[in-house]
């Protein structure tokens, strides 16, 4: 480890055995691979040094990374102890193959590998390595990888994957195939990987249509990302910048704000944690917010570990109903625009209702609510029972129409609910970010029914972690009413 203490000696030179194993067989595959030199952080960046040099070292990894020739991946080690090249059952035999009496008679001979039923399972590239929070970037800016798994070795490249077992995939000439014949794969059906580094082939390729798809795999990348795990949650823009700045240079002219880009604001605002209560969002109050100021619109707000989705990310048809007017953004570091942030504002501008409580518990009774009040009191009270009463506390509530799925036949339109911090009247407060609220209704029975069970079973097919997702359609018709009528204005709302 490099440290203030062991520099001199590791510039005079060590002795292999001297080093943790993971590093140690990191030397050995290196050598065999006739690779002259081998970059590893904890030998390269001061682990004991100034937050200076850390940051420093932490903006040149998106260069590290991109530029190396090679990049090793130990799956399944969960420590720098624990060795990549260890003793595994033979998966297949080799049984040499004569090809002499072949048509093309290209007398050379090769060897069949032959093995038991493969199961798929075993290609996948999970392991302790894949649920760090730092380990994507690692994962998707190399241009070439040398997995090391429980069960095989795995290249992976811009034009190819291939398996030790045998398998290849072209993912280029499948994605072509989709479009021509039976038999190929949709692009969105690869793996991170594959898209990071086909997508501006697969836009500048595609229809119009599909090129305002450009912000989506920001959005699965976000939803990997969020569900990792990190050691210090102040690292949490940090450990994703380099590909932050990836998207960007994808992207042209658009602006990184906070986790979101400018150009896709709207939608990008309207992010839910998976598995939490609508209006439970999980902060890292004592750990990432007091020492970053991550905004509460922001998705880094959220602890790491827990999956940000957005319900949007791969919907074309859809229409903003509000506008962000202007979005002031301080960073820590002036030059590191993908790094961490001091204080950000954003001014949203669109039809809103002001309203005093989350939950009213005499919604079913009272005349004096809104149409909205008693359906978000409904909500409320169906996800949170009799815990439902912790939300009853009174405050000055704003809920801003920010996007409807055009055409759809829910009607769906989604309600960003914002809580005042500090109260000057009703144009001037300062909100903080409280969740999202889906507003639909049917012209139907039937419909509504056939919308419920298809939900339910894509949410089974999901297997979420925290278990199938309870959906319940609730219609919010009487709330689409309201919408014609004078109480929701427009407003611009300024968020931190």
């Amino acid at each position: 480890m490099l440290t203030q203490s062991s520099v001199v000696e590791l510039r005079t030179g060590i002795c292999l055995q001297e080093l943790d194993a993971t590093i140690r067989d990191a030397v050995f595959i290196s050598r065999a691979l006739h690779l002259e030199y081998l970059w590893v952080d904890a030998l390269c960046v001061f682990q004991d040094g100034t937050k200076e040099d850390w940051l420093a070292q932490s903006s040149k990894m998106q260069e590290v990374y991109e530029k190396s020739v090679l990049t090793l991946v130990a799956v399944d080690t969960s420590s720098v102890c624990d060795k990549i090249l260890v003793s595994r059952n033979d998966q297949y035999i080799g049984v040499p193959w004569d090809l002499n009496n072949l048509p093309d008679d290209r007398g050379s001979s090769n060897t069949v590998y032959l093995s038991k039923h493969w199961d798929p399972v075993r290609d996948k590239i999970v392991g302790p390595w894949s649920a760090r929070g730092w380990t994507l970037q690692e994962a998707l800016l190399p241009n070439r990888l040398l997995y090391y798994t429980a069960t095989q070795m795995v290249w992976k490249c811009c034009k190819e994957t291939r398996y030790e077992r045998g398998l290849t995939i072209d993912p280029a000439q499948q994605i072509v195939d989709a479009f021509e014949e039976e038999g190929g794969r949709n692009f969105w059906a690869f793996d991170l990987f594959t898209k990071v580094k086909l997508m501006p082939w697969y836009v500048s390729t595609s229809i119009d249509d599909i090129r305002r798809e450009k912000h989506r795999l920001w959005y699965e990348l976000v939803e990997e990302y969020s569900a990792r795990h990190l050691t210090n949650s102040s690292d949490r823009s940090i450990a994703i910048s380099g590909l932050a700045a990836k998207y960007h240079d994808f992207l042209g002219t658009d602006r990184y704000m906070a986790g979101l880009w400018e150009a896709d604001m709207v939608r990008g605002l309207l992010w839910h944690v998976e598995g939490a209560k609508m209006f439970s969002t999980p902060e890292s109050e004592t750990g990432l917010a007091n020492t970053c100021q991550h905004p509460t619109w922001s998705w880094l707000r959220v602890v790491p570990g827990h999956t940000v989705r957005n319900d949007h990310a791969s919907y074309i048809d859809c229409k903003d109903l509000a506008r962000v007017r202007h979005i002031e953004i301080d960073h820590e570091h002036p030059s590191r625009p993908f790094g961490n942030t001091l204080k950000a504002v954003l001014s949203l501008r669109g039809r809103t209702l002001f309203f005093n409580r989350l939950y009213a518990a005499e919604w079913r009774s009272s005349t004096s609510l809104s149409a909205f009040e008693r359906h978000i009191s409904q909500l409320v009270e169906d996800e949170y029972g009799s815990s439902a009463i912790d939300l009853t506390h009174e405050s000055k509530f704003a809920a801003v129409l920010m996007l409807k799925h055009f055409p759809s036949a829910d009607h769906r339109v989604d309600v960003l609910v914002l809580e005042a911090v500090s109260q000057s009247g009703n144009a001037s407060s300062i909100f903080r970010r409280r969740g999202v609220v889906q507003l639909c209704y049917f012209s139907s029975r039937a419909k509504a029914l056939q919308w419920h069970r298809g939900r339910e079973r894509l949410s089974h097919r999901l297997g979420l972690s925290s278990g199938p997702r309870k959906v319940k359609y609730l219609s919010a018709k009487a709330v689409f009413d309201e919408l014609h009528v004078k109480m929701w204005t427009w407003q611009e709302l300024t968020i931190v």
